[in-house]
C-alpha cells in the first residue's frame, strides 16, 4: 500500500487494474457498448497490512471479517 500525497491521514491505495497506485479514472473501449463501473468504499475496524500488489478480489477476502461499514455506487460510461 502506497499514502499518495492528496490522500485523507491514514489512507491507503494499492495498485488498480492497471497496475498503478491509486485511482485513474473509468477507461471504457471505444465505441462499444455501455461499460458498468462500480465504486465500493469499505471502512474496515484495524489496520491491515498487505501487499501493494495483492488483487481485488483477495484483498476483499483478507478483510472481510473487518468491514464495520460499505457503500457502493454503479454507473454506465461509453466513449464515443
Amino acid at each position: 500500500p502506497v499514502a499518495k500525497p492528496e490522500d485523507p491521514a491514514g489512507a491507503l491505495q494499492g495498485k488498480n487494474s492497471s497496475g498503478t497506485v491509486g485511482y485513474t479514472g473509468p477507461n471504457p473501449p471505444r465505441g462499444g457498448k455501455p461499460h458498468r463501473i462500480r465504486f465500493t468504499l469499505f471502512a474496515i475496524k484495524n489496520e491491515i497490512d498487505y501487499p501493494a500488489e495483492l488483487r481485488r478480489e483477495a484483498l476483499e477476502r483478507m478483510f472481510a471479517n473487518h468491514i464495520v461499514a460499505q457503500c457502493s455506487i454503479e454507473c454506465k460510461a461509453t466513449v464515443g
